[in-house]
């Protein structure tokens, strides 16, 4: 089995996700009391609930070493 690190595009799009979580739902969020609920919505928006499904079926349609790095930045 060979072992492959993810590629700059790969890291590159968790890091998106990342920014945008950093931006959009960091923890003083919690001390002003502000609703996540359009914050969810852009989520969606960005793709993130159907990264792996088929482009058919509405996703994305990548792999699930995309799958792992956003759910990494999700975590």
């Amino acid at each position: 089995m060979t072992l492959s690190l993810p590629t700059a595009e790969q890291l590159a799009l968790a890091g998106g996700v990342g920014d945008f979580l950093a931006d959009h739902f960091a923890l003083a969020r919690f001390r002003g009391g502000v609703s996540d609920a359009a914050r969810w919505g852009e989520l969606a928006g960005l793709g993130v609930f159907g990264i792996s499904l088929s482009e058919d079926a509405g996703g994305l349609g990548l792999s699930v070493v995309e799958e792992m790095l956003v759910c990494r930045e999700l975590g």
